[in-house]
């Protein structure tokens, strides 16, 4: 079974091809996903695509830009769920301006590229898990603090 390695554990994959079809896998799952990999265009049938109601809307236009439309509702449905977009360098959209959102741009998409850019978007997700780092500092502090700042961590000779 394809999965991902990192940790010393194989994670499963799951692939959606339509939006439909990653809203059922998501909401399958006790736990969401580390992150999501989504490609920009979408070679659907019109009864695919979002949205809904395509109405005045060029449907080729919807197909290379199918990935911002599920984008949107994966933002709305889970907020906090990392998103690399995949795209190519002439892919003329308006890049969603969201700290969870990554961009893998390229001419053509290799596996280098793509594990750099899903091992960036994962680092900060964990940073940003993480949260402040506090520092347990004695009370009163020590007199050598006064003289300089690299005490933390060292033992005090006061």
């Amino acid at each position: 079974m394809p999965g991902l390695r990192g940790t010393g554990q194989r994670l499963p994959l799951k692939c959606a091809h339509t939006a439909d079809e990653a809203a059922e896998a998501l909401g399958q799952e006790e736990t969401l996903p580390d992150l999501v990999v989504l490609d920009l265009h979408f070679a659907l049938p019109e009864a695919q695509l979002l949205p809904r109601n395509k109405d005045g809307l060029d449907l080729e236009t919807v197909r290379r830009t199918q990935g911002l439309y599920i984008l949107a509702q994966l933002r709305k449905d889970y907020p906090t769920l990392p998103v690399v977009l995949l795209t190519t360098t002439d892919a003329s959209i308006e890049r969603p301006q969201h700290p969870l959102v990554h961009f893998c741009e390229n001419e053509v998409v290799d596996s280098r590229t793509l594990a750099a850019e899903v091992s960036r978007a994962l680092a900060l997700q964990h940073a940003a898990q993480e949260g402040p780092v506090f520092w347990d500092v004695p009370r009163p502090w020590p007199s050598c603090a006064a003289r300089s700042r690299s005490w933390l961590g060292a033992r005090c000779q006061c």
